[in-house]
């Protein structure tokens, strides 16, 4: 999706599509608070830049350049922020979910899930914020590679990294429960 020329951009279109991974994004990292203040400034620096002329569809589509405003607000949040936990609150499962699965396998689930996003928090900004674009916006190596301006190579040593000190975060996490 990106603007042609003389082609009004739909807002309400791009707020529906990139709204709710914005905010997974930054919930990922933030509390839900901060990543719903986030989200807004991102979609109104994105309205800025846009009418500013700064978008440009040949640098790439209107998604992977919102990602780019949001992943310096991101590093501005850091620097504020960096020290901030996240609650330990759960998302509430659906009755559905609770009648198929019995509710031990449940528990055991959520706990490995907080240990999972604990240890994520605990790498790295630049391991997590990768493995967050991976997984959760389900972006390519190269799409990560042109976001964040670092080459291909770079990102899969970064990959491989993150992999170790999730391992080691992991396993101390285990001696200590």
């Amino acid at each position: 999706m990106g603007p042609r020329e003389g082609m009004e951009l739909d807002w309400n279109q791009i707020v529906e599509d990139v709204g709710p991974r914005l905010y997974r994004y930054f919930r990922a990292r933030f509390s839900e608070e901060q990543a719903s203040d986030f989200t807004q400034e991102t979609l109104i620096r994105l309205v800025r830049k846009t009418r500013d002329g700064a978008f440009k569809p040949e640098q790439g589509n209107i998604r992977m350049y919102t990602f780019g405003i949001a992943h310096f607000v991101a590093l501005e949040a850091h620097k504020t922020f960096f020290t901030e936990q996240l609650p330990e609150e759960e998302e509430p499962a659906s009755e559905a979910i609770l009648a198929v699965i019995p509710m031990d396998e449940i528990l055991i689930g959520r706990e490995e899930a907080s240990v999972a996003r604990e240890a994520l928090r605990d790498l790295p900004p630049i391991q997590s914020e990768i493995l967050i674009l991976m997984i959760d916006e389900e972006m390519s190596l190269g799409d990560i590679s042109l976001l964040l301006k670092i080459p291909v190579g770079t990102i899969k040593s970064h990959i491989f990294r993150a992999k170790q000190n999730l391992r080691e975060i992991l396993i101390e996490k285990r001696k200590l429960r």
